[in-house]
């Protein structure tokens, strides 16, 4: 399954497609298009197993 948008703003064309990948997982794509900007943001979500551990890789607080 897919959906997919256009926005423009002033002189600048955003395209965004959202792609539903599995019973888990799903794809932003968002490319820009203008006269300063030239680019493609690509993310990509899925859920873990349940059993899965999920670690951390963001730095801890220090307090």
């Amino acid at each position: 399954m897919e959906a997919s948008d256009v926005h423009i703003c002033g002189d600048d064309i955003y395209r965004a497609t959202y792609s539903i990948l599995g019973p888990t997982a799903f794809e932003v794509i968002i490319t820009v298009q203008g006269p300063a900007k030239a680019y493609e943001l690509v993310s990509r979500y899925c859920r873990p197993p349940r059993d899965a551990t999920i670690a951390s890789s963001a730095p801890e607080i220090m307090s």
